[in-house]
C-alpha cells in the first residue's frame, strides 16, 4: 500500500474518488497499512490508496444560529483546508467462488433492512426486502438478528446464510469478511445526508420509540441544523443521530461541563409526525434508500444501530417540502394551472394537409436525463403562447438543446411530430409529444 504522497499519479477512472482532509491522511495511511495485511491474508491482495491531487475548500462552522458560515482570517480573507483526492483499490470479499455482498437485517417487523457491501457491484433481488431470516444452507428458520447474503461467482445464484453456518458453508468466518468490506465502507462517502449503513456508531441500545427519538432529531435540527457523521468526522459538530440520542437519553449532571439538553417544542412534534408520514410514502420505493426509511417508518421501535438511518428521515422530509414548495412556486409563477390540452391524440404537427396542427411556437423550460427502458431517455417541457404545457420524451438531445437552454428559456418552433397522449402531473394538463422536430427561434432573456 501506498505510504507516502507521490509526486504524480495517473487517475483510474474505474475507481471512485474521494477527498481526505491532509489531517486524517496520517491516520488513514496507518490504519490502511495495519489492515492491508490482514487483507493479503485473507484476499491475497493489499490494500492500495493512490493520491490524485490535493485541492483546496473554504473553511466553515456553525455560528450561533446553528447555519453553517465560511471562516475567514483577520483580514476577512476566507480560510481554506487542504484535501487529498484519493482513490482506495481493495479486492472485493471472495471465499471459495463466493462474494459477501450483504446483511440482511431482520431486525423490523414491515421489512428487512439490507446493508449492502460498497464493494459488491451487482443487484440483490427485491424479495430480499422482506424475506424470512431462512438459512438456505440447514433450511432453518431461527430468531435471526442478521443474514448473510452471498452470490455464487461462476452461476449468479444467491445464497442466505446464518452466522452459524458460515463457516460449514464457505469454510471462514464471515466477521473477517465483514470487517474487510468496512474497510472500504470507512472511506466511502455516503449516498445520503445519512450515517453509513457499516458505521456501528454508539453502544448498542435496543427499542428505541421511532416517534419519540425523531422529536429529539427535529429539536436538534431546529437548534443547530443538520450535521452529519461525515460532517462531524470533520470537526464541523456533533453528528445529529448521536446528539439526538443524548438528548434523548441525557447523561448525569456532573460538574460544569454537563449536557444541556435541547427542550422539546410542540413544533419538534408536528415535524415528527409530519416526517413519518412522508416516510410511509416511500414504503414501495424503487430508491434503496428511500425504501430504508419507508420501513423504519412503520415500526413503533428500533434497534439503535438504526437510529443513524432513521434520523436521516428528518433533512430528507425537509428537502421534499422545499421541492413541493418550488414546484408550487413554478407553478403559479407560469400560471401552469391554466394549461390546457393541445388537438387530439394521433394528431400530427407540420404544414401541410395531412398536417392537423400547425407549427407551435413555445419555450424550452424544463430539459434533464433520466434512465430508460432502452438507455438515457431527455425529457422536454415547453410552453406555449397561449399557455399550454407541451412534454417530449426523446432518445437524444435535439439539436443540441440542453438544461442551460431550459434555464435560459429559450424560443423554439416545434415543426413535427405528433400527439401521443393527453396526461396530467401535478395537477397541471400536459400533451406528451413524440417524434418531434424543434428548432431554435431565438434565446429568451435568463430567468
Amino acid at each position: 500500500m501506498t505510504d507516502s504522497i507521490p509526486a504524480a499519479v495517473t487517475e483510474t477512472p474505474a475507481l471512485q474518488v474521494f477527498e481526505i482532509p491532509a489531517e486524517h491522511m496520517p491516520g488513514l495511511l496507518h490504519k490502511l497499512a495495519t489492515l492491508s495485511k490482514k487483507s493479503e491474508r485473507i484476499l491475497g491482495k493489499s490494500i492500495n490508496l493512490d493520491v490524485l491531487h490535493e485541492l483546496h475548500k473554504p473553511r466553515s462552522r456553525i455560528n450561533d444560529f446553528g447555519r453553517r458560515v465560511d471562516v475567514l482570517d483577520s483580514d476577512g480573507n476566507p480560510c481554506l483546508d487542504v484535501y487529498y483526492a484519493v482513490t482506495i483499490d481493495a479486492e472485493t470479499p471472495k471465499i471459495n467462488g463466493w462474494t459477501f455482498v450483504a446483511t440482511i437485517d431482520h431486525s423490523t417487523s414491515a421489512g428487512n433492512i439490507i446493508r449492502n457491501n460498497p464493494n459488491a457491484a451487482c443487484e440483490i433481488p427485491e424479495m430480499y426486502r422482506t424475506v424470512k431470516p431462512v438459512c438456505d444452507h440447514c433450511d432453518k428458520i431461527r430468531s435471526r438478528r442478521d443474514t448473510f447474503l452471498l452470490r455464487c461467482d461462476a452461476t449468479g445464484e444467491f445464497k442466505q446464510i446464518g452466522r452459524q453456518c458460515i463457516r460449514d458453508f464457505i469454510g471462514y468466518d464471515v466477521t473477517s469478511v465483514v470487517a474487510m468490506a468496512e474497510i472500504v465502507s470507512s472511506a466511502t462517502p455516503s449516498a445520503s445526508d445519512g450515517d453509513s449503513d457499516w458505521s456501528g456508531g454508539m453502544r448498542d441500545r435496543r427499542y428505541i420509540m421511532v416517534k419519540t427519538y425523531l422529536t429529539h432529531v427535529a429539536a436538534v435540527v431546529r437548534t443547530v441544523g443538520w450535521i452529519s457523521r461525515k460532517d462531524a468526522e470533520f470537526g464541523r459538530g456533533i453528528a445529529t443521530a448521536g446528539h439526538a440520542h443524548t438528548n434523548m437519553f441525557p447523561p448525569p449532571k456532573v460538574g460544569r461541563n454537563s449536557y444541556e439538553r435541547i427542550a422539546i417544542t410542540a413544533k419538534d412534534v408536528e415535524t415528527a409526525e409530519a416526517a413519518l408520514a412522508y416516510g410511509l410514502s416511500l414504503a414501495n420505493s424503487d430508491r434503496e434508500f428511500d425504501y430504508k426509511l419507508g420501513v423504519l417508518s412503520q415500526e413503533t421501535m428500533i434497534e439503535h444501530r438504526n437510529t443513524g438511518l432513521l434520523a436521516a428521515l428528518v433533512p430528507a422530509y425537509f428537502r421534499h417540502i422545499e421541492r413541493e414548495y418550488a414546484q408550487a412556486q413554478r407553478r403559479t409563477a407560469m400560471n401552469l394551472v391554466a394549461s390546457k390540452h393541445v388537438g387530439a391524440v394521433g394528431d400530427k404537427i407540420g404544414t401541410t394537409k395531412k398536417h392537423q396542427l400547425q407549427p407551435i411556437e413555445a419555450t424550452l423550460y424544463g430539459c434533464f436525463t433520466t434512465e430508460g427502458r432502452f438507455g438515457p431517455v431527455v425529457i422536454y417541457r415547453f410552453q406555449t403562447v397561449e399557455g399550454n404545457v407541451l412534454v417530449w420524451f426523446a432518445t437524444a438531445t435535439e439539436d443540441g438543446l440542453g438544461p442551460q437552454d431550459a434555464a435560459n428559456r429559450v424560443k423554439v418552433q416545434i415543426n413535427g411530430g405528433s400527439v401521443k397522449k393527453h396526461d396530467v402531473y401535478q395537477d397541471v394538463a400536459q400533451t406528451v409529444l413524440t417524434r418531434c422536430k424543434v428548432s431554435l427561434i431565438e434565446p429568451a432573456v435568463a430567468a
